[in-house]
């Protein structure tokens, strides 16, 4: 291969290229051809034709058809594409687009990639960026998938040309995309040539810079949502990777920058291309990566060419793009006409039954919990305002929904900057919607940087409470200056958070009583909504916002309005809210404090909890009183919030209640929701509503009601169960059920569906009414969809490094601070990294503790009596969260996935068995942020003395256990006794009936722990043991002998060396580890595919083949004889060099290489596994009966 090497000759007579010269009296006139300011050849191009009248007809390389006399046109050499010209020109016409397609494939022979010259017009290039500057739905790509795609260091923002994305709506884009297409009908004929067979394109990537830093930290935390990867994602990238032969990168419009190409393995070889519009570079990947560096305004499109897929490989289509919409998923339901959904990212809430986070809240509502206590002494003396007669000036109930004194009262003052004086003037639900705020907007993919100069809406409900009155008037004994109405006021708490954070965007401070936090997330959902052709700007913004934090607060410090409620008979004399049952007599208070993040997306993203479709609110106008409910004016909220969702009352399945448990209340809302869901066009729904409310957990938390009720929609939506009301014995006598498909659920109810619509109403005393609906599909749960296993926290935990454990207590407030999601710098020590490994039997996390001097997490693994060790590292100690290897078995240089579910046998291994220098007993594996690569990176290297000496003082010695699996066990591992100090292991067999018994032997029952024998059935001794690993296959030793035999099997690991000693009535036979790691056997047609061993000559291996027969030979590779573990071309009958080694697998199938007899009569075999060029790995070349005689 020639890197970058000189140009080759032009293909064929044509194209004939010319530059242009005394163009003043060329025709037509008018056409600009003068050199521009990036010196481009615009006045250069290609002969198209010759006419009669001795002119040419050119077309230049700006898209131009020019007349020109040949006395205007001198040939034209351009500079080769490694030196900043290009090495093939587009066809011009029939004759040439043969020829091009063969000559860029041997530029790709011959230097491995090719630039080529494509004319287009400056109008189109024009057109082309100003469409895609208009375009919406950018985004950035997994941090996991980025190097895949975009190369090293990948910057600016992408978008997937897919048949129904925005950029394949636009003519402009779209041509652009079909010159991508015809470049691939060109070359894939001709993929033979190369080395395999050409499946396909892929689906285009568009590519673009950022504007600006501002936008490309919105991407970069918009996509850092995805805190964990599906694990089909990760098969089909790893697929994708093993399947791309030719990238190809279309410069659509701008100059500046540059393409460098650099050749892997070495890492010095490289090629820096100018990014110079109307310009393709086409490359082959397998022996090149590329860095994309274009300067601002540069437009490119990007692609693929995909080989054939081998047998067992992941199927992936000519229009695979990696978007999310290829999972296996139920569709989310079409929200308008932009493709845009509003999407629940995270939720926050802090209510009482000690619940902080959306995983404690869900455990109180499927379990029955119940939040409700006694009023403890911290909030007043009860005794001193309770009287169980109901005397006047007296309250009647002893119970309310109250959060601890640690959820109320913990605050971190000087992480929001605040002095303690000014802290202690703010209302305690003050304080906590600060730190719930922030909490949501950091799982939402936040930080206190990125926060700063964000746009955002911040919607409040918030009704006030009595700690504020009573504090102005001196009743708390707190000191009052000037200041303390001020830092006490509901309009600083409405914007204390964009203050402190420097955010801006609209913010709504919401009183409608029991509605105000439901009403405040139709009015942020007033700011997200889509802006469809026909609307108005969004409320009291000129522009839209992406991205919105709703805050639901109420707290309750004073006997004096529960007395009032006592007074009017409006709370429950047994102290709990009987939703839908007839001993309801009213409602229990209760507060708390809950934040939702919601965020405007453009995919179909599987990371969402439930996608908000339809929210409303209106009044009743004049009723029956100021807070009497009015039935009408609810099914009306319900209808306009149904009919932005676009569906008909029968989709929703689970329908979340006001329910506050008063005798009036439950049936008018039962009876509106019956007028509104039980009939439609004149049918009846066929399948029962299931109704259910959380008031009968919590209480009534009053302002806070209506955002709790919307959340437990979203997790209900994760889940696809509705929980169960909790208190419901007898069905209320005035709720009337009679021909009305309803369930009012007294235990948890399957929706009977993977997704589904939730529906939540929340009406307020003021006669304000307000609905929401969701969609979601189940993402956990033995419903949930898709291959998605994310550990206990993976609804709720959208960030790395924010573990849950940190909140309740508030005083630990270091979560505020670091990184989060994938791909992040690892800088914060609390996050929280854990290893495991084959040295503990994969039996225990162990942390890696953090150097703050390095920055790095280290950890000291054992190398055990077999030299070999195996680990994967895990985030945040949660189950399937782990950082794993793109590749089983992977080295330190492996690309890095992950927290996630590891595909089977993907970690990395220590493997120093070969090693020649002094084993040290620990090896220190490194987990870091690499800044110059910005990519997480392991690596490992010997322990020195004195670390080994303190990694032994904190190591946790774990004892291996050896089984042997045989035929006589059934396949079940069976402990060998432990002799010798615990290196020598035995067990005995009697041979059964069939005269013959197979076994190998496992370490900690493991069986990617094998050790076996190198071939399958093994009798001879001379056959090398190898393991422990998973390669084992249908490998393993055979046991000869009459029935009933004993047969003693001894087993010594010891440093590193593996010896199993078999002693039978016959003698004694010995099996021992080798030297090598592999032994390689040729499997050829000369021999009738009999396996025939390679010669190892330090670390390449041959193997002399006579062809004197004159028919062409075939042959592949296999590992210790396994036809499962074959080296094989991608493609079928491959000559020397010219197709990459696959494997060792067993897709190889009838891939095999073929020597033709011209090749000559004694050809040598040379197979070199370490080579950088994959295609080098197996080679072939002629020698002479001496040489071969030698050999």
């Amino acid at each position: 291969m020639a890197f970058g090497g000189e140009p080759l000759d032009g293909y064929g007579s044509e194209p004939w290229l010319v530059e242009i010269f005394d163009h003043d009296d060329a025709s037509p006139r008018d056409v600009d051809i003068s050199l521009d300011a990036n010196a481009r050849l615009v006045k250069a191009g290609q002969v198209v034709a010759e006419l009669e009248d001795g002119c040419c007809l050119v077309e230049t390389f700006e898209g131009d058809a020019v007349n020109l006399p040949r006395n205007q046109l001198r040939t034209f050499t351009p500079a080769p594409g490694a030196k900043g010209g290009f090495d093939a020109t587009w066809p011009s016409g029939q004759q040439h687009s043969s020829d091009f397609g063969e000559h860029v494939t041997r530029q790709l022979q011959h230097q491995s990639f090719c630039v080529i010259q494509v004319p287009t017009r400056p109008v189109d290039r024009s057109n082309a960026l100003e469409a895609a500057d208009s375009l919406n739905t950018w985004t950035r790509l997994l941090p996991e998938f980025e190097a895949s795609y975009m190369g090293l260091k990948p910057e600016g923002k992408v978008q997937w040309m897919s048949t129904e994305s925005e950029s394949m709506q636009v003519e402009a884009l779209r041509s652009c995309d079909a010159v991508m297409s015809e470049l691939s009908l060109y070359l894939i004929p001709l993929s033979r040539a190369l080395g395999y067979d050409a499946q396909d394109r892929s689906t285009g990537l568009l590519r673009l810079p950022c504007a600006d830093r501002t936008e490309e930290d919105h991407l970069v935390h918009q996509i850092s949502d995805y805190d964990v990867v599906d694990g089909r994602l990760i098969e089909e990238d790893i697929a994708f990777l093993q399947r791309r032969k030719l990238c190809m990168i279309y410069f659509v419009a701008g100059n500046g920058g540059t393409l460098r190409l650099v050749s892997l393995g070495t890492g010095s070889d490289m090629v820096d291309i100018p990014v110079v519009e109307s310009r393709i570079v086409v490359f082959q990947p397998d022996v090149m990566d590329f860095c994309f560096a274009p300067h601002q305004g540069c437009l490119a499109i990007q692609a693929w060419i995909l080989r054939e897929s081998f047998l067992g490989e992941i199927e992936l289509d000519s229009g695979y793009d990696k978007n999310f919409s290829r999972l296996d998923l139920p569709p989310a339901p079409e929200y308008g006409r932009t493709g845009e959904m509003v999407n629940c990212t995270a939720v926050n809430p802090n209510l009482p039954g000690d619940v902080h986070g959306g995983e404690a809240l869900w455990s109180l509502l499927t379990l029955g919990g119940d939040g409700c206590t006694e009023i403890p002494m911290c909030r007043y003396d009860l005794d001193a305002y309770w009287s169980a007669d109901t005397q006047p000036g007296k309250m009647y109930v002893r119970h309310q929904g109250l959060l601890s004194q640690e959820q109320m009262a913990h605050f971190d003052n000087e992480f929001f900057g605040l002095t303690a004086a000014e802290a202690i003037n703010m209302d305690p639900p003050q304080r906590q919607t600060m730190e719930i705020g922030y909490e949501c907007l950091f799982l939402g993919g936040w930080s206190q940087k990125t926060l700063n100069g964000a746009e955002l809406t911040v919607s409040h409900g918030n009704g006030g409470n009595d700690w504020t009155s009573h504090h102005l008037n001196g009743g708390w004994d707190i000191a009052l200056d000037s200041s303390s109405r001020l830092q006490a006021s509901l309009h600083a708490c409405s914007n204390r958070l964009q203050y402190i954070f420097g955010m801006r965007g609209p913010t709504f401070m919401v009183d409608t009583a029991c509605s105000s936090s439901l009403t405040a997330t139709a009015m942020a959902h007033s700011t997200l909504r889509p802006q469809e052709p026909e609307h108005a700007a969004g409320v009291c913004s000129t522009r839209r916002m992406l991205c919105a934090l709703v805050i639901g607060s109420t707290g309750q410090f004073e006997p004096g309005f529960q007395i009032s409620l006592c007074g009017a008979g409006m709370l429950s004399h047994a102290g709990r809210c009987f939703t839908f049952d007839q001993s309801a007599d009213g409602f229990i208070r209760g507060e708390g404090i809950c934040g939702m993040h919601w965020k405007v997306s453009t995919i179909d993203d599987p990371m969402r909890l439930a996608m908000l479709v339809g929210s409303s609110c209106n009044q009743d106008g004049r009723s029956a009183s100021l807070t009497a409910p009015h039935g009408p004016s609810q099914q009306e909220c319900i209808r306009q919030s149904l009919r932005e969702a676009q569906i008909v009352p029968f989709d929703i399945q689970i329908q979340e209640l006001h329910g506050t448990g008063t005798a009036l209340g439950d049936p008018i809302e039962v009876g509106a929701l019956r007028a509104t869901m039980m009939m439609h066009k004149g049918i009846t729904r066929d399948h029962p509503l299931v109704k259910t409310s959380s008031k009968s957990n919590i209480g009534h938390t009053e302002s806070t009601a209506g955002i709790t009720g919307i959340m437990k929609c979203v997790i209900m939506s994760c889940y696809a169960v509705g929980p169960a009301n909790v208190h419901l014995r007898m069905l209320n006598p005035h709720i009337d059920a009679t021909g009305y498909p309803v369930h009012f659920n007294s235990e948890i109810v399957d929706q009977g569906d993977p997704a589904g619509n939730y529906g939540v109403s929340s009406f307020g005393f003021s006669g304000c009414n307000a609905r929401g609906d969701v969609w979601g599909r189940a993402i956990a749960g033995w419903r949930k969809t898709g291959e998605l296993s994310f550990g206990r926290d993976r609804l709720f935990l959208r960030s790395a490094e924010a573990d849950l454990s940190y909140f309740p207590c508030k005083e630990k407030t270091t979560i505020y601070e670091g990184l989060y999601g994938i791909g992040s710098p690892m800088k914060d020590p609390s996050l929280g990294f854990f290893i495991s490994g084959t040295w503990n039997a994969w039996s225990r996390l162990e942390g890696m503790p953090f150097d703050t001097e390095t920055g790095k997490f280290h950890f000291g693994v054992p190398v055990g009596d077999t030299h070999i060790e195996s680990f994967r590292i895990n985030c945040g100690g949660y189950a399937d969260n782990d950082l794993f290897p793109a590749c089983p078995r992977a080295g330190p240089s492996a690309r890095i996935l992950g927290p996630g579910k590891a595909p089977q046998g993907h970690e990395w291994v220590i493997d120093v068995r070969y090693r020649h220098e002094p084993i040290p007993e620990y090896y220190k594996v490194t987990l870091w942020w690499d800044v110059t690569e910005n990519a997480t990176r392991v690596s490992w290297e010997p322990a020195s003395e004195q670390e080994s000496a303190l990694m032994a003082t904190s190591a946790m010695y774990y004892t291996h256990r050896y089984f042997v699996v045989g035929s006589w066990t059934g396949g079940t591992p069976q402990e060998m006794s432990c002799l010798g100090g615990g290196c020598i292991y035995t067990t005995r067999v009697t041979i059964g009936m069939s005269g013959e018994e197979e076994f190998h032997i496992v370490r900690d029952k493991d069986k990617d722990q094998a050790i076996y024998p190198a071939s399958v059935k093994t009798i001879r001794p001379m056959v090398p043991v190898r393991g422990p690993d998973g390669d084992r296959h249908e490998k393993g030793w055979l046991l000869q002998g009459r029935t009933g035999d004993k047969v003693n099997i001894s087993l010594q690991v010891l440093l590193g060396d593996i010896t199993l000693v078999v002693k039978d009535p016959r003698g004694m036979r010995s099996w021992r580890s080798s030297a090598e790691r592999q032994s390689y056997f040729v499997l050829g047609s000369w021999s009738g595919w009999q396996c025939e061993p390679m010669q190892q000559v330090g670390s390449v291996h041959r193997f002399c083949v006579d062809l004197r027969g004159g028919r062409p030979v075939e042959f592949q590779i296999l590992v210790d004889e396994d036809p499962k573990l074959a080296l094989h071309p991608e493609m079928h009958r491959a000559g020397s060099g010219t197709s990459c080694m696959v494997g060792p697998d067993s897709r190889g199938g009838d891939m095999n290489w073929r020597i033709e007899p011209s090749e000559g009569h004694h050809i040598e075999i040379i197979l070199d596994p370490a080579h950088i060029d994959p295609r080098q790995r197996i080679i072939w070349r002629p020698v002479n009966g001496i040489e071969k005689t030698k050999k």
